[in-house]
């Protein structure tokens, strides 16, 4: 009867986090280690190389906000490096820079630090300094950043694969439990208050006790089954495995559904019409439970909504390629509903298990009527598809 956690679930956020984290703590540390690098020797002036590769380093951390302005304030920062032979802290940070944006995808700015770079040396050989092992280790650094940043950004990519399928599989997960909730506890508690309120109707016309102890019987058993499925659910929700505590149900019987039915509203004082086409044991297991749903929550809608003794109409038809539900009842003009008793989740979730089995639910009113319409293939879109 009730599903159980999604899988997905299990992935802890925190660890989702910590890529994130090691790397802004990284950055930090990087920054304030090529910066400090930069500071000169005890009592000694500041020079313009001295300054400029104490600001320069911090521009890492402006990469994730501003990534352009960072790369234009390190690629400067590296060039000035490389043709002041006293900037070594400056040229780390400009190989630091290309593992950073490689890494979260910024390759057109990482470019630019590479262009920059080649600028910087070529700038620095006009000068008259000797490039070849220098240039050859930059080579080499930068392809060593850029091997250690591609392997890091699929691993982001993976976690931010992760992240989006922990939301979604939340997400899917707080609409199932909506979804059982309101089929068994909501429309339960509905069921007892509108078996009430009938019975309270009945109290001072001494003719019908019979209506008023079948109205107790039924909130007996229905307050009875309510608590079973409470204990259910709260078991399931308390588990920490994929493992069912219990035997799964049985699949419903659509005929013993439908004849429920036709009782159900005629002890609500309806004229219904229910009937069925086709052989319903061609259906699987997924598409019965799927149609027991529907129908009891039409049946709730018909005792609430439906005008005192109107023609209520339940059709069933399975084809070789579908199975149509069809519901038809009368509005009332003056019976209303309360937040106790009407929450309107009920076609929400119709639709949704319609939707999860690549079928189509429509309602609409129409001269007082409501009509709803839901199609189901018998060869689901989704056989994973939750009831």
């Amino acid at each position: 009867m009730f599903a159980l956690p999604h899988p997905a679930l299990n992935v802890a956020p925190s660890r989702l986090r910590a890529a994130w984290r090691a790397h802004r703590e990284l950055s930090v540390f990087t920054a304030f280690s090529l910066a400090f690098s930069a500071l000169p020797v005890l009592f000694q002036w500041f020079t313009l190389t001295d300054t400029v590769g104490l600001v320069v380093p911090w521009a890492l951390l402006l990469i994730p906000r501003i990534p352009w302005t960072a790369t234009t304030i390190l690629a400067a920062g590296t060039a000035y490096g490389l043709v002041d032979a006293r900037g070594p802290g400056l040229v780390l940070a400009g190989w630091f820079a290309v593992y950073a944006l490689v890494r979260r995808g910024g390759y057109r700015q990482a470019v630019v630090i590479v262009v920059a770079m080649a600028a910087g040396n070529l700038l620095a050989w006009q000068a008259g300094t000797e490039m070849n092992d220098l240039f050859i280790s930059q080579v080499l650094w930068i392809a060593i950043c850029m091997g250690v940043a591609a392997p890091l950004r699929l691993a982001d990519a993976n976690v931010s694969r992760a992240q989006a399928a922990h939301a979604q599989a939340l997400r899917e997960q707080r609409a199932l439990i909506a979804r059982e909730l309101h089929d068994t506890l909501a429309r339960a508690n509905t069921q007892i208050v509108l078996r009430a309120q009938q019975a309270q109707a009945h109290l001072h016309n001494p003719n019908h006790t019979d209506q008023i102890n079948t109205a107790l019987d039924d909130i007996i058993t229905t307050g009875h089954q309510s608590v079973l499925d409470l204990r259910t659910m709260l078991r399931l929700l308390r588990q920490d495995t994929n493992t069912p505590l219990d035997p799964a149900p049985p699949t419903p019987d659509l005929t013993t559904t439908l004849t429920q039915a036709r009782h159900n509203l005629h002890q609500a004082g309806l004229h219904a019409t229910v009937t069925h086409q086709g052989d319903t044991t061609r259906l699987t297991p997924t598409l019965t439970t799927t149609l027991t749903r529907i129908l009891d929550e039409c049946v709730a809608n018909m005792i609430k909504h439906a005008a005192p003794d109107a023609q209520c109409t339940i059709q069933l038809n399975i084809t070789d390629t579908t199975a149509e539900l069809h519901a038809i009842n009368p509005l009332a003009d003056t019976r209303h509903t309360t937040p106790a008793t009407s929450s309107k989740l009920g076609i929400l979730g119709i639709q949704e298990r319609t939707h999860a089995l690549g079928g189509t639910t429509t309602t609409k009113h129409t001269n007082h009527q409501w009509i709803l319409h839901t199609t189901l293939p018998l060869t689901p879109n989704n056989e994973k598809g939750k009831p």
